[in-house]
Order: C-alpha cells, then sequence, then structure tokens
C-alpha cells in the first residue's frame, strides 16, 4: 500500500514536471448542477422551435441559431471554463506537497521539463516507476477537513462505476447516430417522392419549351415540406420522451458528489494539492456532461426550426 502510494504521487509528480498547467487545479466557486435544470426544455413542435430560435430567411438556405435562447447556461459553461483556466499561470509552477526534494530540484529544472515534453507515455511511466523506487518512502499527507474528506469520498464511490457509465455512454452514442441515420433516411425519402411527383406532372408547353404547371409544382413541394414538419414532430417527440431520462441521471449520478462539494467551500480548505485536483476534475466531469447535453438540446431546436423555415421558402417561391 505505502509502495503504492509513493507510485502515485510520482506519477503525479511527472504529470507536474511535464508543465501540465491543469496539475494543481481547484474547484471553481459555481453551482454547476443548477444549470442542469436551467437548460431550456425540449421543443414540443417544430413551430414552437421556430418561434424561440433566430432565423434569417433571406439567406438560402435559412440560417438558423438558438444562440440567444441558450446564452445564459453557455455564459455560465464559459465563466466556469475561464474561472478554471485563470488558475493555469499559477498552478503550473506548483509542487505537490511531501514531493521529495529531488523531484522538486528536477521541476525547476528547464532541460528536464524539455525532454519530458518529448517522451512517450511508455518512457514517462517508466520514469515514473523509477522516481517511486528511489523515493525511499511515502511523502506525507495531511488529514483533511471532514467537509473535504467527505466530498472526496463520494468522488471516489462516482468513480466505481466508470466501466458502466462507459458502457452506457457507448450505448447512447449507438442509439443517437441510429436515430440520426433513421432521420436522415426518412428526409431522403420524402425528398426522392418530391422529385419524382414533380417529374410525374404534366407538361405545359410554351413555345419550344415545355415545363409542369408552376401552380402544380408548388402544391408537391408544400406537400413534401409537410411531410418533412412530420418527420421533424416524431424527432421531437421521441427526443423529448428521452430527456427526462438524461436529466435525472446526471442528478443521481452527481447529485450526492455535488452537494458535498458545495456543502465543504469548493475544496477551499483543502490541505493536498491532490485531493483539489481530483476533486477538480470531478467538478469538470460534472460540467461536461451537462454542457453536451445542453448542446443536444440546441441542437434540437435548431433541426426542427429549420424545417419551418424551409416551409417558409417554399410558400415564398
Amino acid at each position: 500500500m505505502k509502495h503504492a502510494l509513493v507510485i502515485v504521487t510520482a506519477g503525479l509528480a511527472l504529470a507536474c514536471l511535464t508543465a501540465t498547467p491543469l496539475c494543481a487545479q481547484s474547484p471553481v466557486r459555481q453551482d454547476i448542477l443548477k444549470i442542469l435544470g436551467e437548460i431550456p426544455a425540449p421543443p414540443a413542435t417544430p413551430q414552437a422551435a421556430f418561434e424561440q430560435v433566430t432565423v434569417d430567411l433571406a439567406k438560402s438556405p435559412a440560417a438558423i441559431s438558438a444562440a440567444k435562447l441558450f446564452a445564459g447556461v453557455e455564459g455560465q459553461f464559459k465563466a466556469t471554463e475561464d474561472a478554471y483556466n485563470a488558475q493555469e499561470p499559477s498552478a503550473a509552477a506548483a509542487v505537490p506537497p511531501g514531493m521529495p526534494q529531488d523531484m522538486a530540484r528536477l521541476a525547476s529544472d528547464p532541460e528536464f521539463r524539455k525532454k519530458m515534453k518529448s517522451m512517450s507515455k511508455e518512457e514517462k511511466a517508466r520514469m515514473a516507476m523509477a522516481m517511486a523506487n528511489s523515493a525511499g518512502g511515502a511523502p506525507a499527507v495531511s488529514p483533511e477537513p471532514p467537509a473535504v474528506q467527505a466530498a472526496f469520498n463520494e468522488w471516489q464511490q462516482v468513480s466505481l462505476d466508470t466501466q458502466a457509465e462507459f458502457e452506457r455512454g457507448v450505448k447512447r452514442q449507438q442509439a443517437a447516430v441510429a436515430a440520426e441515420e433513421a432521420d436522415r433516411k426518412a428526409h431522403d425519402e420524402i425528398t426522392e417522392w418530391e422529385h419524382a411527383a414533380i417529374k410525374a406532372l404534366p407538361q405545359i408547353s410554351s413555345g419550344e419549351m415545355s415545363a409542369p404547371d408552376p401552380k402544380a409544382v408548388k402544391e408537391v413541394r408544400l406537400k413534401a415540406a409537410d411531410k418533412h414538419l412530420a418527420v421533424a414532430q416524431q424527432r421531437l417527440d421521441a427526443f423529448a420522451k428521452a430527456w427526462p431520462g438524461v436529466r435525472d441521471h446526471v442528478q443521481a449520478r452527481y447529485g450526492a458528489f455535488h452537494a458535498k462539494l458545495v456543502a465543504c467551500d469548493y475544496a477551499a480548505a483543502s490541505t493536498n494539492f491532490s485531493t483539489r485536483k481530483i476533486l477538480s476534475d470531478g467538478q469538470m466531469t460534472l460540467m461536461k456532461e451537462i454542457q453536451a447535453d445542453a448542446q443536444q438540446v440546441r441542437a434540437e431546436y435548431e433541426a426542427a426550426a429549420r424545417w419551418v423555415a424551409h416551409r417558409k421558402a417554399v410558400e415564398a417561391s
């Protein structure tokens, strides 16, 4: 156990020595989980999506953006990332408490840091083992305040089901790809129907030229646009049905950890670099998951609104 702790510490030391800016990060004072509840609910219909996004019908195809609708949550994500990254300049030079003196000297050696940047992962791993074997003993680790330790322990519990969470993520991604492919295929079939229906219209001669009646063509295009809207509605219905489960999963997985992180004032009283780094990584993992979910909801708004804009373009033609 003692030897394992030395190896872990050596690995952390190597991470610092390679000048990775996130090495000594601390959690950011931001209620990340609150943002989950502020993500706009999925639109009930394509028309509802159209009414809440910014549309420029003068462009072809129309320019669609839900940036204004999602400005609040996206602004909070950016503010958190900015605060997180703002720690980097001073954090990069930090040396973890308990690092042996020879490791500390290496931290200030520019030639060694340059060498580390050019090493492969395998070479760095071998160096970590060598440093661990020469460390002579585990570094002193200060006890954490109870509230900080509670947050740390809770994150360890979250981390226990990493494999199950990974498998869930893979299945979710596969389902999303399949749904996207089915959606694309449905719209492609409608477009093919539209082209075939227009081609089958009677031709009207005008001099040496002949073409279908423009009014009949427009009727076919409007019918096709309505078919596209029906498919878009089906996609929205499926997403709206799945969204509560996505949101509830985030709350169930991270809720207790987040509550304890807030309770310990985001590890402000932590006495150990490694604890702050682990809790910071946990906080950022939570934020990235919520951010990805928000991006998906935004994509649904824009995709649905695009078909309303398409029908309006047909109407105006």
